[in-house]
């Protein structure tokens, strides 16, 4: 029987590549449905290139930095509502300076539709779009902690170590607050509740 010349790992990347192809759908134990963007072998070859020099892997700022984008945007348009809202009284007020002439009830009418222009910035800041945006900042880290794990498991398993050391370096990525115990994790993989 011939050996290949291919090298180990390369094998494994590619054996993973045909399980997993982009726009698969992915379900996690926990419910969630995702899909695959990108071919499992592009995921192990960045996990990979991502280990120094002891085998330990640097955080990948690129990640971070992509996801962040959207979030940053929605706090921007909420920290520029309230100048609208003022813009909008100013505005108001100098419509009304043209009305001067007239009645006190037109005038009062006039000064209330300015008020609301800084009301509803104020209000449409600080409690629709504030709130959503760090709604949005929640959701995110949460995707790329998941996303961390998934990689340090993967990256653990192409570097050689056996899917049960693998899945444990995984679960030392969780964070604290919702990391299972080594019993739990066991278990769930014996298939044990």
């Amino acid at each position: 029987m011939a050996k290949s010349n291919k090298d180990p790992a390369e094998e494994k990347r590619e054996a993973y590549a045909a399980l997993v192809k982009p726009g698969d759908a992915v379900e996690t134990p926990d419910g969630n449905v995702w899909v695959v963007r990108q071919s499992w072998l592009s995921v192990i070859e960045i996990a990979s290139a991502r280990r120094d020099e002891h085998g330990v892997i640097k955080p990948d700022m690129f990640g971070q930095a992509v996801t962040a984008v959207p979030v940053d945007f929605v706090t921007k348009i909420a920290d520029a509502l309230p100048g609208l809202g003022i813009v909008a009284a100013v505005l108001g007020i100098v419509l009304t300076m043209g009305k001067i002439n007239e009645p006190p009830e037109v005038l009062g009418h006039s000064i209330g539709a300015a008020l609301v222009g800084t009301f509803l910035g104020i209000l449409l800041s600080y409690g629709f779009v504030g709130p959503m945006a760090v709604n949005l900042e929640y959701q995110a880290k949460a995707q790329q902690h998941m996303l961390h794990v998934v990689k340090e498991v993967l990256a653990a398993f192409n570097s050689g170590f056996s899917p049960l050391l693998s899945v444990e370096m995984g679960r030392r990525a969780i964070p604290d607050d919702v990391r299972p115990s080594m019993e739990d994790m066991e278990g769930g993989l014996r298939g044990k509740k």
